[in-house]
């Protein structure tokens, strides 16, 4: 058996994308070591056998070397090499086939044109970035994108001494970076609490719920409120979700909470709808766990909205669990909210 991380790389690509490896591999500007590509044809032809226990690296690669010369150091140096090459087709090959992040290469090109002082080609791609990711729905990504994107513009300006257009883009990075450090924060402390029993953790001794825990977000919601930035309802929705895990008994945040996400649902990417509608559901489930029996009622109410919002199988939501929809259907039929044809 052969055992190498450039081949489990290998052994997950399609048939199509192995092909496309050869002429990445071939092309002079990524590799021109011969032997890489040789070796490469080689674990093609053979790639049924790599799992044998009987195959050795020798009896595979032995014809890539002069007679009598084999290596297993050169052959190790160049399955290192091949690995290399493998995971830069990976990265390369998902911004082609845009099975990554679009903003990574967004990001990535506008600081390109920037150093390079393309002013005229930044410009139009700023503005286009711009026009296109202020129409786009949101999730936690997509404030992490905008905050480095504002932060790209302010270093655009900067060097060229035009001090009079930072302001406007250092304020907008400022609302853009704290969105998305409250998109983290929330939805870590809501990992650890949802999970702290399941994997007995001892939260007392964590930094991250003793620095949410010394934050006075009832203060910072009053504040907000004489605030003009036109993400103040989404920094409210992050803190009031940080306040559902650290307070658990104030239903009161939690009725506000939900109001306030009905009212936004439509402006959220279907993942991140999915995501919102858990974490209430998760608060419901307390509360039901605590003997609050009147959320039964309203974790009901929750799925059906859910039902109507979020679209399964599709944009980073997977299928509909059975569980959750026989528990709608459960409710419907004790409450007899169903049409039954007569006989």
């Amino acid at each position: 058996m052969i055992r190498s991380k450039a081949i489990d790389i290998i052994l997950k690509l399609k048939k199509k994308e192995r092909i496309e490896f050869s002429d990445f591999l071939n092309s002079p500007y990524f590799n021109r070591k011969k032997k890489i590509t040789e070796m490469y044809g080689i674990i093609l032809k053979n790639i049924s056998k790599l799992d044998d226990p009987e195959i050795k690296e020798e009896i595979i690669f032995r014809n890539l070397f002069d007679k009598d010369k084999f290596s297993y150091s050169s052959v190790r140096n160049l399955m290192s090499e091949l690995l290399q090459l493998s995971e830069m087709f990976l990265v390369m090959n998902g911004i082609k086939q845009k099975t990554t992040d679009d903003t990574i290469y967004d990001r990535l090109l506008l600081k390109e044109y920037n150093s390079r002082f393309l002013d005229k080609l930044f410009n139009i791609k700023s503005k286009k970035v711009s026009q296109e990711y202020r129409n786009r729905k949101t999730d936690q990504e997509y404030f992490d994108f905008m905050g480095r994107f504002e932060g790209e513009n302010i270093a655009f300006h900067l060097y060229r001494s035009a001090m009079k257009n930072v302001p406007e883009h250092l304020i907008s990075k400022t609302e853009y970076d704290l969105s998305y450090i409250l998109h983290l924060l929330e939805s870590d402390i809501s990992d650890l609490n949802v999970n702290s029993a399941s994997f007995n953790l001892n939260l007392d001794k964590e930094a991250l719920p003793e620095f949410v825990y010394c934050i006075n977000f009832i203060s910072i919601l009053e504040k907000l409120k004489n605030t003009e930035s036109p993400l103040k309802k989404e920094i409210e929705i992050r803190i009031r979700l940080i306040l559902l895990s650290v307070n658990k008994e104030d239903t009161e945040n939690y009725f506000i909470l939900k109001n306030l996400i009905y009212e936004n649902i439509e402006s959220y990417r279907n993942s991140e709808k999915s995501n919102l509608f858990i974490k209430l559901k998760n608060y419901c489930a307390y509360r039901i766990y605590n003997g609050d029996k009147g959320f039964y009622e309203e974790k009901y109410s929750l799925l059906k909205k859910e039902l109507e919002n979020v679209r399964y199988n599709s944009e980073g939501v997977g299928p509909l669990y059975v569980n959750i929809y026989l528990e709608i259907i459960q409710k419907a039929v004790l409450e007899k909210k169903y049409y039954m044809p007569k006989k």
